[in-house]
């Protein structure tokens, strides 16, 4: 299961908006725009929470390199049932999307 909500922040939104100032939101793109993509996965899973979540900090970490909050991010998951993995991604750079195959897992 994949789930990504991503839009476009333009210069001035990384500068000014709330969502990126770590005094008044310091959650940045996992508290915004994650909990869409986090909040549709729990509803598929009927809210069973998983057993582990692992970040996968990859390219988000340079991205939000010179700002106090991440601009992007992204996370696996298994759930004790084991039944599926799941991935779930974020970000205020409109495009940033993350996939993984068998042997493959990618963000750009």
């Amino acid at each position: 299961m994949h789930s990504c909500f991503t839009f476009a922040g333009d210069e001035d939104f990384l500068k000014n908006d709330i969502r990126v100032k770590s005094d008044l939101d310091a959650h940045g793109a996992l508290g915004d725009a994650g909990w869409y993509g986090i909040r549709s996965i729990l509803w598929a899973v009927d809210y069973e929470l998983p057993k582990t979540v692992t970040a996968l900090p990859g390219d988000c970490f340079k991205r939000s390199r010179g700002y106090s909050v991440l601009r992007c991010f992204s996370a696996m998951g298994r759930w004790e049932s084991g039944n599926f993995p799941l991935l779930f991604s974020g970000s205020f750079d409109n495009g940033y999307y993350c996939h993984w195959n068998s042997r493959d897992f990618a963000c750009q």
